[in-house]
């Protein structure tokens, strides 16, 4: 069996082949965007968990694994980021493993459940590509998050799924959201 990550959910979902064929081929080195992009889910993660204070704590800090510097924007936009998630009330956590099922395992960047029993499931995207809440990625872990929550009896109203893409330019802003029933 074939893991499948919902981070490339775009193309699995299209082609069946794609997990197959992909586990024959070596990983290559993650590129600088990817660096940079690890690194700015560590800062999130670092100040939603509480290990430091803001954003600006860790400016000038190397990522642990990558090597990629905080720098000044990055603090800035990931503050706003954190500061966004917490203004919902209610629960925030980051990067914690999920899984839809036995065969799809991911970790979303940040979830919460508000104060008004709604779930927020938000994916950090730090590169200049636009990504839309419609993403299958964002998606799976909201389906996976719910079903967690079904299972220890917390009662969700509406699901909330989205995008926050600081750097980007997109007409809707750089927090796009899409809201769902479960």
């Amino acid at each position: 069996m074939i893991p499948l990550r919902p981070s490339s959910a775009a193309i699995w979902t299209k082609c069946a082949a794609m997990p197959r064929i992909t586990a024959q081929v070596p990983d290559e080195p993650p590129s600088d965007p990817a660096r940079e992009g690890t690194c700015a889910a560590w800062v999130a993660e670092m100040v939603i968990t509480g290990a430091v204070p803001d954003a600006a704590t860790l400016l000038n800090e190397p990522h642990p694994e990558n090597g990629w510097v905080v720098d000044a924007a990055m603090a800035y936009h990931i503050q706003n980021y954190v500061d966004m998630l917490r203004s919902r009330g209610g629960t925030v956590d980051a990067e914690r493993t999920v899984s839809l099922n036995e065969m799809i395992r991911g970790t979303p960047d940040a979830f919460g459940v508000a104060t008004n029993d709604e779930l927020y499931v938000d994916d950090l995207k730090y590169g200049y590509e636009i990504v839309e809440s419609t993403t299958p990625q964002v998606t799976i872990y909201a389906g996976a998050l719910f079903r967690l929550l079904q299972r220890k009896r917390v009662h969700i109203k509406r699901v909330h799924l989205g995008i926050y893409q600081p750097r980007a330019y997109h007409p809707a802003g750089v927090h796009r959201m899409r809201s769902l029933w479960p």
